[in-house]
């Protein structure tokens, strides 16, 4: 599965806005304080990120899939301030994720473990699980929950949660990721879809992280 890992890792970097290098120090400022609970204002970025802040501010104007609340950033590629059908805990109140996969490579990224719970949009069943920014992910309930991703992802336009989010989620387990791929396998969306494990998506999300943010392990 490696060499599809690499190609998902490259088709899902191709497909997601690129980010030039102030932009990803923003970014990664804007999901470390998302995640420890603390507003994500141009001043707080700056000295997250050791940027002037009225750069910060102009950046922020132009920052892909950010969204702002009186220059205050709430949301950004995968995390929001508000929970949601995925929920995040780092070291903070709940936060909410886009997708599952989000979940898996975001604690990476903040360098703090996370509680993650979700539900299996087909049986219902509420997943739970610890994700590891070092080890990966551990106490898993229910144990063979697997993830789906889209096999063959969009190029972005500015819909990231429509367009990619919708499909990925964290099914209670194989049976489960058959019924849901095949439920949406018919008409021209969504892309083909895979089971991956949870294993493959933190592998997946190292590889993102890396040729996105320049992120490594």
């Amino acid at each position: 599965m490696a060499s599809d890992l690499e190609r998902l890792a490259r088709e899902v970097t191709a497909a997601l806005p690129s980010l030039d290098l102030e932009s990803r120090a923003v970014g990664l400022a804007v999901y470390r304080l998302l995640a420890a609970g603390t507003a994500a204002t141009p001043a707080a970025i700056a000295a997250n990120s050791k940027m002037p802040a009225p750069h910060v501010a102009a950046l922020l104007t132009s920052l892909p899939t950010a969204s702002l609340e009186r220059g205050e950033v709430t949301a950004f590629l995968g995390l929001q301030r508000e929970p949601g059908q995925h929920q995040i805990t780092c070291s903070a109140p709940r936060r909410g994720a886009w997708c599952a996969w989000d979940t898996l490579f975001l604690p990476a990224l903040v360098g703090t473990p996370a509680r993650v719970e979700s539900r299996c949009p087909v049986s219902g069943t509420l997943v739970r699980m610890v994700v590891d920014p070092r080890d990966g992910v551990r106490e898993v309930s229910p144990a063979g929950t697997v993830l789906s991703f889209l096999d063959r992802p969009a190029p972005y336009s500015g819909a990231v949660q429509a367009e990619f989010c919708r499909w990925i989620h964290f099914l209670a387990g194989d049976a489960e990721a058959e019924a849901w791929i095949n439920a949406n396998a018919s008409g021209n969306e969504p892309p083909p879809m895979v089971a991956l494990s949870l294993a493959e998506g933190v592998e997946l999300g190292r590889r993102t992280n890396a040729m996105i943010f320049g992120a490594s392990r």
